[in-house]
């Protein structure tokens, strides 16, 4: 079915964005992960402090290896953010 004018257009859009995948039958399960995830990260923030000493043995390896690693991996990433934003804007300046 064809819209007529511009006005019904905008709301047959504006229905179909407000029929997201989260809402409907998904939204408790968004609501679930949402909680499970968010509590998981404060109960590992605890646990890291209740077992401090076997932890920062644990993760010294790790941390050590990012500590070397971030000036590589924040070029990489401002390569990628710089990439993108000029691809934007020559799009938008070639008006494609």
């Amino acid at each position: 079915m064809e819209c007529s004018n511009s006005r019904e257009r905008y709301r047959r859009s504006c229905r179909r964005s407000h029929s997201s995948s989260f809402g409907g039958p998904h939204r408790p399960i968004t609501f679930f992960v949402f909680t499970v995830l968010s509590t998981a990260t404060v109960g590992l923030i605890v646990l890291y402090y209740a077992r401090r000493g076997e932890a920062e043995a644990h993760l010294s390896a790790p941390r050590d290896r990012m500590v070397v690693a971030s000036p590589a991996i924040f070029a990489a990433i401002s390569v990628l953010v710089g990439a993108c934003l000029t691809i934007d804007g020559l799009l938008a300046i070639l008006g494609v």
